[in-house]
């Protein structure tokens, strides 16, 4: 089966799934995508948003409802919930939308925020808002990295494309995780 076949068969809902089981990089690919005219952006970036709006949600209700659980307290304990809580008691509406977008907080901000006393529906609405947004982002992010591969190297089959694409992806996170890296080793 081609690159191109399996794409078209798994369509929309294989995004959706590739987003609920990992995030970025499949939003990425959304962008791509899109970029290649095999989805509209709007459909990518929404079929993107309703995976991590699933997950979110299971998460936050996985927190709900077995805060007393080994897993659950071993994530809760470790510095980065710390600091969640923290900024959940500073600012709740801005956690909820923004965790997303802050490193090393996708599932632990979710199980978290699970276990404190904020109602889930207004988790989720406030969820969704972040996830709307980050989708959009990360679609667009795609798509541009879209345009400068074609802007580069023109009119590419789609694997090629995808995998120009990819190597841009790789290198840019690459980047974030030495410059992540290096400032955690100067404080």
């Amino acid at each position: 089966m081609s690159l191109e076949s399996l794409i078209q068969t798994l369509g929309l809902p294989g995004l959706t799934l590739g987003a609920a089981l990992e995030g970025e990089a499949v939003a990425f690919l959304g962008g791509v995508l899109a970029h290649k005219k095999v989805y509209s952006f709007e459909a990518a970036a929404l079929a993107i948003s309703l995976g991590a709006a699933f997950v979110d949600n299971a998460i936050f209700l996985i927190g709900r409802r077995a805060k007393e659980n080994a897993f659950v307290q071993r994530n809760l304990g470790r510095e980065t919930a710390q600091r969640f809580y923290r900024l959940l008691d500073r600012n709740m509406t801005f956690a909820v939308v923004g965790f997303r977008f802050l490193y090393g907080l996708k599932t632990v901000g979710a199980l978290t925020m699970g276990t404190t006393g904020i109602r889930w529906a207004r988790f989720a609405a406030l969820d969704l808002v972040g996830v709307l947004i980050w989708a959009h982002l990360v679609v667009g992010l795609g798509y541009a990295a879209g345009s400068a591969v074609t802007a580069m190297f023109g009119h590419l089959r789609l694997h090629w494309h995808l995998l120009a694409c990819f190597g841009i992806f790789l290198g840019v996170a690459a980047v974030f995780w030495w410059m992540r890296k290096r400032r955690t080793r100067s404080v």
